[in-house]
């Protein structure tokens, strides 16, 4: 006859052994293969780009010469982003977030909307734990609320205070 006791390490081990496994999987900085194997987690075809924009948007993106900004987060993760100032003198800046397990070239569709139509300085930030950041683990927007609040200051420093600031989140990236 198994005890009590017996069942509760039992429930400890594979709670354990499950929470480490889902860290793992979704939480930690690594590659998250998952995304693409299951047919329920990709996007809708309206959502969907057409390659010709995709392929004109990474060829736009490439062709920039972006400022890199970088900044440590309250916690000393260093962060870094691609800055780029509007082709005519602006008051306005976009602070554009990528999703989850994404980065801030995967954004050049937005950037360069609001570059090329809508005359915006434009600031890409790669979240911790993702792109060029440091950091070992995902967020889910919780502490990057207070790295954006950081990225603002910044953009407030070298565009003067009058600088109008939009934030623009896809997916996870809209959270803060």
């Amino acid at each position: 006859m198994i005890g009590i006791s017996s069942v509760i390490v039992l429930l400890i081990i594979v709670v354990t052994v499950g929470s480490f496994y889902f860290y793992h999987v979704a939480i930690a900085r690594a590659s998250k293969d998952f995304l693409n194997e299951s047919p329920d987690l990709q996007s809708s075809p309206e959502v969907e780009q057409s390659k010709d924009t995709s392929k004109a948007d990474q060829e736009w993106w490439d062709a920039q010469s972006f400022d890199r900004w970088e900044m440590d987060a309250d916690d000393g993760i260093q962060l870094k982003a691609y800055y780029l100032a509007a082709p005519e003198h602006s008051d306005k800046t976009v602070i554009i977030a990528h999703g989850y397990a994404g980065n801030a070239t995967q954004m050049s569709g937005y950037a360069r909307m609001y570059y090329e139509r809508l005359g915006y300085n434009i600031l890409l930030p790669d979240a911790r734990g993702h792109g060029e950041s440091d950091g070992n683990y995902i967020g889910f927007g919780w502490p990057e609320r207070k790295d954006y609040l950081k990225w603002i200051e910044n953009v407030l420093k070298a565009n003067g205070e009058d600088t109008q600031i939009i934030l623009h989140g896809v997916s996870m990236g809209g959270l803060p």
